[in-house]
């Protein structure tokens, strides 16, 4: 079978007849499917790392609540108006007022 090519025979034969065809398919069909095997393999890998990346997260997330509730207390604590008091006359000496040191301001 002769191809015309511009209104001329064409020099080259059909070079793929047959059995190069059907090879030419199974090579093109493999390598879809090795392509294919690969980004699924790819996708399952980055899901399972996006999984731990998760798990790491809501491990500092936790630790980071804890903390927070832990310096919440102390803050209540330091607010308090008896730990206050207590610094004041341990640590710095003062006393309560005696009655001639009070003025009234009307």
């Amino acid at each position: 079978m002769e191809r015309i090519i511009a209104g001329r025979p064409s020099r080259y034969k059909n070079w793929l007849t047959g059995k190069s065809r059907l090879t030419l398919t199974y090579v093109i069909s493999t390598i879809f499917v090795v392509v294919f095997l690969l980004f699924y393999v790819w996708c399952r890998n980055q899901v399972v790392k996006s999984g731990y990346e998760i798990g790491r997260e809501n491990k500092a997330n936790t630790e980071l609540f804890q903390l927070n509730k832990k310096l919440k207390l102390e803050v209540a604590t330091l607010k308090s108006p008896h730990y206050i008091e207590r610094i004041a006359r341990r640590d710095l000496g003062l006393t309560s007022p005696k009655p001639n040191q009070i003025i009234i301001i009307k």
